[in-house]
């Protein structure tokens, strides 16, 4: 099925950006050992609150203003709660599907 997309696959990952790729690459490798060890860890959710808490912590350093610190608050608020109904959903089609 791969080789199907295969060249249509090459040429999404390279329009990707360095970052990206780190991040789809460390939820391959995340997956992986909690396969492995048997966790029932979502490491993803877990690997969103550390990212989005780290970029929102550089770019409170960046503000100047109060206005955009609230404004770089308030998009971490969001992010946040974007990962908490995520893992929620996971926990749901986990435990009723």
């Amino acid at each position: 099925y791969a080789q199907q997309y295969l060249s249509e696959i090459v040429i999404l990952l390279g329009s990707l950006p360095r970052q990206m790729l780190l991040l789809l690459k460390m939820n391959d490798c995340l997956r992986h050992i909690d396969f492995a060890l048997g966790s029932p860890t979502n490491t993803l959710v877990v690997a969103g609150k550390y990212a989005s808490k780290a970029v929102y912590e550089n770019d409170r350093k960046k503000a100047t203003t109060v206005g955009s610190r609230f404004q770089y608050w308030l998009s971490y608020v969001k992010v946040c709660f974007r990962i908490q109904i995520h893992d929620f959903g996971s926990w749901l089609l986990q435990n009723l599907g």
